[in-house]
């Protein structure tokens, strides 16, 4: 879990939603995707949050993305953010994100 102390207006979020000409269309549903090898989600599990989030706050982005160059079999934004976590196969250590954001690893 990786929290960069960014406060997002739930609010904001949701009218960002609202505005939305050409959001996500799911071609299939969160419960047949997530039936799915973990690796496969990438591809399919969608948090419509994250476009208009990751425009107006580019560092929440760039968090799902070093989660990826770190190995995550999938990364994501928690709800409508700023919180991003991270699915590995492997205990990992991240070094390259800031020192100041909240960092939380836990072993299922």
């Amino acid at each position: 879990l990786v929290n960069p102390g960014i406060h997002i207006n739930t609010g904001w979020a949701f009218g960002q939603l609202n505005n939305m000409v050409n959001g996500h269309l799911a071609t299939t549903s969160l419960q047949t995707d997530i039936l799915q090898p973990i690796n496969r989600w990438k591809d399919n599990v969608v948090n419509d949050f994250e476009k208009p989030v990751f425009e107006k706050y580019p560092a929440i982005k760039m968090i799902k993305t070093t989660l990826y160059n770190n190995g995550a079999l999938f990364a994501g934004m928690s709800g409508s953010g700023s919180t991003v976590f991270g699915i590995y196969d492997k205990k990992i250590c991240i070094t390259d994100l800031p020192v100041n954001y909240y960092i939380r690893t836990v072993l299922l």
